[in-house]
């Protein structure tokens, strides 16, 4: 930074086009306003099922659809869950609380009572979104072992045909719309993630598998992908000093959990049935500047010189 007699410093032409690159690339990934799908549609009378639904991602998506009307169901299991700190969360958002119920995702006896209990209390689920995922953490190819990824595979994948297999069989027919929550992590290496990102990549194969069935009785099913969210399953899968990277100094990249949840209900609309058997990707375009020459500036203190390959 240039420093002229007698006035204000000034910046050099390599320090302005870098300042201008920040100040764009944040722009690009900034996080819109906040919308409600209730602005354009309502679920009143309609029941969802979220599994997984009390933490992160599977409650921020109980909320959109609460928020637009459905009566919420959310399964957890272990007793994981403040039923009261959970509708408190419901009604400061401005939604119905939701009926919460004890179920393992990964139990095919208890997915079959689950089914059988939403049948006998409301006749119908109309809109099912398979959020259960079991975050188990590799330790790279020596460490992998078979147990473990069935195990993934039992909780993460599967679910999703078990629970659609059950409601058909306890309420007459499938849900409407069924959305399988999965991530980019098929499509990319993140440390430990070896498990999980075989469990997305087989859920989302599901998806296409299940598309024709779905079709059949006149429903959608799709499958969702997101980055990384600021959720405490981030912090368990990648430690707290990744987290905290990727929340706070890189925080304009992350999609906020409220996001998701909107990206669901809006699936569930009807309004974007012209998809179908499609996995669909959340990150506000961040996908396009995910690379170290776009992100390395952001992590340069302040006033460092740019890097060779900002020219002046």
């Amino acid at each position: 930074m240039r420093q002229p007699a007698g006035g204000a410093p000034q910046r050099t032409d390599a320090e302005e086009l870098l300042r201008l690159w920040r100040h764009q690339l944040l722009r690009a990934v900034a996080a819109p306003g906040e919308r409600g799908v209730s602005a354009v549609h309502s679920f009143a009378g309609q029941v969802a099922l979220v599994t997984g639904g009390t933490r992160g991602l599977g409650r921020a998506v109980g909320i959109a659809l609460a928020r637009a009307g459905a009566h919420v169901v959310l399964t957890h299991r272990w007793g994981s869950v403040d039923e009261a700190e959970l509708a408190a969360a419901f009604q400061q958002a401005g939604a119905a609380p939701p009926e919460v119920l004890e179920a393992d995702a990964g139990s095919d006896a208890d997915t079959t009572e689950l089914a059988r209990t939403l049948a006998a209390r409301h006749g119908q689920v109309h809109i099912f979104v398979a959020n259960a995922c079991v975050a188990a953490r590799g330790r790279g190819l020596e460490g992998m072992r078979q147990r473990d990824l069935a195990n993934s595979l039992q909780t993460s994948s599967w679910p999703l045909q078990a629970t659609l297999d059950a409601l058909e069989q306890a309420c007459g027919r499938l849900p409407r719309v069924a959305v399988a929550m999965s991530s980019d992590g098929p499509d990319h290496y993140y440390p430990g993630y070896d498990y999980v990102a075989a469990s997305k990549a087989a859920l989302e194969s599901l998806v296409r598998s299940l598309a024709p069935r779905t079709a059949a009785s006149g429903g959608r099913i799709f499958g969702l992908r997101t980055r990384q969210v600021g959720t405490q399953g981030l912090a368990d899968m990648f430690g707290p000093a990744t987290s905290a990277l990727l929340t706070q100094r890189l925080g304009h990249f992350g999609v906020d959990a409220a996001h998701i949840g909107q990206a669901v209900a809006m699936l569930a609309t009807g309004l974007l049935d012209g998809l179908h058997g499609q996995t669909i990707t959340i990150d506000k375009g961040v996908g396009f500047v995910d690379n170290l020459i776009a992100v390395m500036p952001l992590l340069q203190p302040a006033g460092a010189a740019p890097g060779p390959g900002v020219a002046a």
